[in-house]
């Protein structure tokens, strides 16, 4: 089989593709909403996945996610797929083929690269310490009440380890490794490339020639590009990189939307309606992208109040946009409940006091260590919280962070100052109305202020300076629209992109052909294989404790790095049933802060 892996995973993509736009369709339709003649179909693809991320959740309330539930649901997506493709290949008109073929020729040889990146060692750390073991956990049990009692990891509740149990339990079964990454980083390069070429080889040129309609594209792509080369998500299951790529296509989606909302006749009923779902499905994949998410599912609600405004919708649209949304909300929360008795762990907000529930005391501990880590990895938390001594090393380390932070805040602060300074109301009259594009900045600002204030570890905070970065690049060519002419700015655009690119291209240049060559040409590499201690907890429940590392990788279950000797299974003999802490710790009281 090792060498069919990478046909194998390449299939797969494909097969994931067709059915999560099959899945798309049948949202769009049960939401009421059509796609425009230029939806992307990348775009109705992450819709679908976010549908299909929905029903494997549901699901996984009363079934483990194996190949008996993550088959079907894929089989679901292809035959829903079949009338939406032949309706979709029916609007092709006026296309420049010899273009097309050249960037479908150049993407497949990105998915080859992809896909033999995705075959790699496991390079995230926390893969083994509890990405592997919480897939192993949902492909074999239905959602187990207070796993987070047998590792507090394991109640972290990120959806994403749902969508990734699918792909171990179907087409990857055994290696879903990098596979659910990679596709998911197909899936948002391919809605860059198709916004790119509705404007280079498309036929709706002249409605697309704002500079917020089709430049976001062109200075994403590089990010993308930059985070396929350095990113150790491509070859692991773990969450940040999904949420990181969730971040830019909604960025994207936002930026499209806020260039097309004033133009006449262009409807942004689709996009309106997405970004909510998108939002939702972020925040249950990681928990961090809360503010900035909130911000996208309050910029559609602005729209909608617009719409409504102008006659062409009613506050009741409003509550109906958001429901998916909320019912997507609603499922994560009661799954976290389940886990650890606490809606939004490791808060202890809204924690209930049932038998399965994670101590409360131990709750506060595994936030504290997330809070500390970000601030100064390797210090105990009781060092590090409570005070700002922290905050000297951290902007050392972030300033020497050229890629991910000093070069995005710079260029964010010269661009968006410089906008500003050519549109003064004293030189050009204008108006709060011309700068109107700067709210672009706001979602982005509140998801650093969140970043900073809860955890600014820089692999959660990056996404936002390159976005931030890229909105005063925007903000830039708008404000140079008003006072060049087409060649000219062109011209502008070609120097801005590349000034704005500059670390991207330098990295690529210097650094990104080691990271170019760490594929795998010879199959699937192997997991690591921990030497495993049998210790029996005072129940007499056996738990698999590593030996040399905190790291379980697939071993059997149930394993866990931190040995709990007051463990015991809620129903003997049934680890479906879930695990309680026989411990005197309470349920529910608020321990004191540090």
């Amino acid at each position: 089989m090792s060498a069919l892996a990478l046909p194998w995973t390449l299939a797969g993509f494909a097969m994931l593709a067709v059915s999560y736009f099959g899945w798309g369709s049948f949202g769009s339709k049960l939401l009421g909403i059509a796609e425009s003649p230029r939806t992307e179909t990348a775009t109705t693809v992450l819709l679908g996945w976010s549908f299909s991320l929905l029903v494997l959740q549901l699901l996984n309330f009363v079934l483990p996610i194996d190949g008996r539930v993550a088959i079907p649901v894929s089989i679901a997506g292809l035959l829903m797929c079949a009338p939406q493709l032949r309706r979709r290949s029916n609007r092709v008109t006026n296309i420049n083929r010899t273009a097309v073929r050249a960037v479908a020729g150049s993407f497949c040889i990105v998915a080859v690269w992809v896909a033999a990146r995705g075959l790699y060692h496991v390079e995230n750390y926390d893969s083994g310490l509890y990405h592997m073991p919480t897939i192993k956990w949902v492909n074999a049990f239905a959602i187990v009440p207070g796993l987070g009692n047998l590792h507090g990891r394991l109640a972290f509740n990120q959806s994403f380890f749902t969508y990734a149990a699918a792909l171990d339990g179907g087409w990857f079964a055994g290696h879903t490794g990098g596979a659910a990454n990679g596709f998911l980083f197909l899936v948002v390069l391919a809605q860059v490339v198709q916004g790119l070429a509705a404007r280079l080889i498309g036929a709706k040129r002249e409605s697309m020639s704002g500079p917020l309609a089709w430049a976001a594209n062109l200075l994403i792509l590089p990010v993308l590009l930059y985070l396929g080369l350095s990113s150790d998500g491509m070859s692991s299951p773990t969450p940040d990189l999904a949420a990181t790529l969730l971040e830019l296509s909604m960025f994207l989606l936002f930026v499209r939307g806020l260039g097309r909302w004033r133009t006449p006749g262009e409807s942004q009923d689709f996009a309106a309606t997405i970004l909510p779902i998108f939002a939702a499905t972020a925040i249950t994949v990681k928990l961090s992208t809360i503010a900035f998410s909130a911000s996208m599912v309050a910029a559609s609600v602005l729209y909608e109040i617009d719409a409504a405004r102008r006659g062409n919708g009613t506050i009741r649209r409003i509550i109906l946009r958001l429901l998916p949304a909320a019912i997507i909300m609603i499922v994560w929360a009661i799954r976290g409940m389940i886990l650890s008795g606490c809606p939004l762990y490791p808060s202890t907000a809204g924690c209930i006091a049932v038998d399965w529930a994670i101590p409360t005391v131990k709750v506060q501990e595994e936030a504290n260590w997330v809070f500390s880590w970000a601030r100064e990895p390797g210090v105990h938390w009781r060092i590090v919280l409570g005070n700002s001594n922290w905050m000297r090393a951290w902007i050392v380390r972030e300033s020497r962070d050229v890629i991910g932070f000093a070069f995005p805040l710079i260029a964010a602060v010269v661009l968006i100052a410089t906008s500003v300074w050519i549109r003064r109301p004293s030189k050009r009259g204008a108006s709060f109305g011309g700068f109107r594009d700067l709210v672009l900045v706001i979602p982005i600002l509140l998801g650093i202020g969140f970043w900073f204030a809860m955890a600014p570890d820089p692999r959660f905070g990056r996404a936002f300076f390159w976005m931030l970065s890229i909105a005063g690049a925007l903000s830039m060519l708008v404000s140079l629209e008003r006072i060049l002419d087409a060649r000219r700015l062109h011209l502008a655009t070609i120097l801005l992109v590349a000034g704005a690119n500059a670390p991207f291209v330098a990295y690529a240049l210097f650094k990104g052909g080691p990271r170019m060559a760490m594929i795998s040409l010879s199959g699937w590499q192997p997991v690591p294989t921990p030497v495993l201690t049998a210790n029996p907890t005072i129940s007499g429940l056996t738990l698999y404790v590593p030996v040399r590392e905190q790291r379980c990788w697939n071993s059997p279950i149930p394993c866990t790095p931190y040995f709990n000797p007051d463990l015991a299974l809620r129903v003997p003999g049934n680890m479906g049933r879930g695990f309680v802490d026989r411990s005197t710790l309470p349920r529910s009281a608020m321990p004191p802060s540090p």
